[in-house]
């Protein structure tokens, strides 16, 4: 199963930048996502992060605040926790400048298509009070309402009132076309998000399968698509879905991810931090999708904080040692 558990360095720096710089965005909620941002995403993006600024942010308060991480990330990962507020008001400021005030930013979203990055801002700011303002501060408008930005052949286009694009200008007219059979929304194994829309997260990942994950699966070359959705409102609540092209080939994934999660269990069931987060792993397969769910209790949280930044004073301790063991078993 060599390949199965992703480089844990990776990893962590990963989930580190991710929180760092997901706590940047601070908004409330409340927009219809489905017509905002995904009528203009079409069905086969390479990789598609969505947001919701404020649970992030939410979240990034009760970390540094209640559960006090500071001492984590200011003393073992020598990141600055107040850089997370500077870049906050920088980006703030930024959007304010093109009129758009940020308390009025909803969703933000990242795309990569045909390898190249597009960003949609969805709120409840209006089209011409963007357009108007952008004109005054001096910005470049295209025949065709694009303005320059940046860089020559990066563009910002509001095409609707409630929405912003920004990527390349071949990019953008594609977006403003995509029909309808041809977007992401309306794909059949998008279905179970339109049941539970995406944006019902607090962050939300829809991408191909990246190079390195689950390389040692016999049957790699059969993976489609893998989705991960993040809640943060109260509990954590994590699932991810990877999905093939058969059904078949699903119960082998199954089979394997379900043989591992009992290993995990069998080795931190008694841990009284860690046993609760295994238990808590649920897999089930579902069609042609393996689906595994993990839930973290807001009451555990101070705990495993605790936990944490104890042990990382230890390179010797019971925790790591467990770790090791843990990915020599399924390895």
């Amino acid at each position: 199963m060599k390949g199965f558990i992703p480089n844990t360095s990776r990893l962590v720096a990963g989930a580190t930048l991710v929180v760092a710089l997901l706590s940047t965005f601070s908004c409330s909620t409340g927009v219809d996502y489905s017509e905002s941002l995904f009528n203009h995403i079409p069905d086969d993006p390479q990789l598609l992060v969505l947001v919701r600024p404020n649970d992030i942010t939410n979240l990034a308060e009760v970390s540094m605040a209640e559960l006090d991480l500071s001492q984590l990330f200011d003393n073992r990962l020598d990141i600055d926790t107040k850089d997370i507020q500077r870049y906050k008001d920088l980006l703030s400021d930024t959007l304010q400048a093109v009129g758009v005030p940020w308390p009025q930013v909803r969703a933000v979203g990242f795309m990569m298509y045909f390898e190249k990055p597009i960003v949609l801002i969805s709120g409840d700011f209006t089209q011409q009070a963007v357009v108007d303002k952008m004109v005054d501060l001096g910005f470049n408008r295209g025949a065709n309402g694009y303005f320059d930005y940046v860089y020559d052949q990066m563009k910002v286009h509001i095409p609707a009132d409630g929405l912003m694009m920004m990527g390349e200008g071949d990019l953008l007219d594609y977006l403003m076309l995509v029909p309808a059979e041809k977007r992401l929304w309306n794909r059949p194994d998008f279905a179970e998000y339109r049941r539970v829309t995406p944006l019902d997260n607090s962050l939300f990942v829809w991408s191909d399968p990246p190079a390195d994950f689950l390389e040692g699966f016999e049957h790699r070359d059969q993976l489609s698509n893998v989705s991960l959705a993040l809640n943060v409102r109260n509990n954590v609540t994590l699932n991810l879905a990877i999905r093939l092209k058969t059904s078949q080939h699903a119960t082998y994934l199954y089979d394997l991810v379900s043989g591992v999660t009992s290993i995990g269990r069998g080795m931190f069931g008694a841990d009284p931090e860690l046993g609760p987060i295994m238990k808590s792993v649920q897999v089930r397969q579902e069609k042609a999708a393996v689906v595994s769910t993990l839930v973290i209790q807001a009451s555990q949280l101070p705990a495993i904080k605790d936990r944490i930044i104890k042990e990382m004073n230890d390179p010797d301790s019971e925790t790591f040692s467990k770790m090791k063991n843990f990915l020599d078993n399924i390895n």
